[in-house]
């Protein structure tokens, strides 16, 4: 999958947040599944005509 960016720093933040929720080393501080699939990181993924996504 390749992810074209208009803006590589604010994806780049997102990305580490989302990861860091998934990650979390306490259990009552990481996400649900549903909690996850809700995060703005995957709610800015768009899937383009063409495959690809693009970060909006």
């Amino acid at each position: 999958m390749v992810i074209q960016t208009k803006n590589s720093t604010k994806a780049c933040q997102m990305g580490k947040d989302f990861l860091m929720t998934c990650f979390a080393r306490k259990a009552s501080e990481r996400w649900s599944v549903e909690m996850l699939l809700s995060h703005l990181f995957l709610m800015v993924l768009k899937p383009t005509v063409y495959g690809k996504y693009n970060l909006l």
